[in-house]
């Protein structure tokens, strides 16, 4: 208990600081405080509203459709994440579809489609669309950690956590891609250990299941 108190003690000191750090006009040194905040407490919705609001003020509108996505992962009934969430889905994907449909990159073009129903909280599309494109655009492995944090918006989270490790032992000479999906995975299994104790009592054992490889893959990933 103690040391959720000294967390929690930090992360208002670390608010603080983005606070001042904010009305002195060092925005970057703001965002700092405020993801060692978020890093420390990942749960706290205030800290991601907090992040919301300053990146739409420095013109980051993307950075702050992320954030209050991240918030409504938390809280689904948050009213004013979901109204933000909205005007900038508006702002950034419509804006964008209208002005410069052509210049699209395979990513965004996806990203586009799922975001309809994953605002709406339409998982069940959502997932659909992603496996059409992922059929169609096998390359796209980043299309696979998208699926992913949809299974665990849609409280799917052993099939989200079964895709993670599909992905670290599958995708190896991609790095990046292999060290969001460990951070991801990481993530999923903070927040949601009790719903998991029963895969990962299942999985962790068997050697011919993605999961054992983990402790490999994580080696893999500290060689860099």
């Amino acid at each position: 208990r103690a040391h959720t108190g000294e967390g929690a003690e930090r992360a208002e000191f670390l608010r603080t600081k983005a606070d001042l750090f904010e009305h002195l006009f060092e925005y970057d040194s703001a965002l700092e405080c405020l993801d060692k905040a978020i890093e420390g407490e990942p749960l706290t919705v205030g800290h991601l509203m907090a992040k919301g609001a300053l990146l739409r003020k420095v013109g980051n509108l993307k950075g702050a459709l992320q954030a209050y996505k991240r918030v409504l992962e938390v809280e689904p009934d948050h009213a004013q994440a979901r109204n933000f969430f909205s005007q900038l889905y508006d702002a950034v994907v419509r804006d964008k579809k209208e002005k410069d449909a052509m210049a699209l990159s395979e990513l965004e073009e996806v990203q586009r489609a799922v975001f309809e129903y994953e605002k709406r909280g339409k998982w069940t599309e959502a997932l659909q669309t992603l496996s059409r494109e992922i059929e169609k655009r096998p390359h796209l492995g980043e299309l696979q950690l998208i699926k992913a944090e949809i299974l665990e918006q849609a409280a799917r989270f052993t099939d989200a956590v079964s895709l993670y490790d599909a992905i670290i032992t599958g995708e190896r000479e991609r790095l990046q891609l292999v060290r969001d999906a460990m951070r991801l995975r990481k993530r999923v299994l903070r927040e949601h250990a009790v719903e998991l104790e029963g895969y990962l009592a299942e999985h962790m054992a068997d050697p011919n299941h993605a999961a054992s490889a983990l402790k490999s893959g994580v080696k893999h990933e500290r060689r860099y």
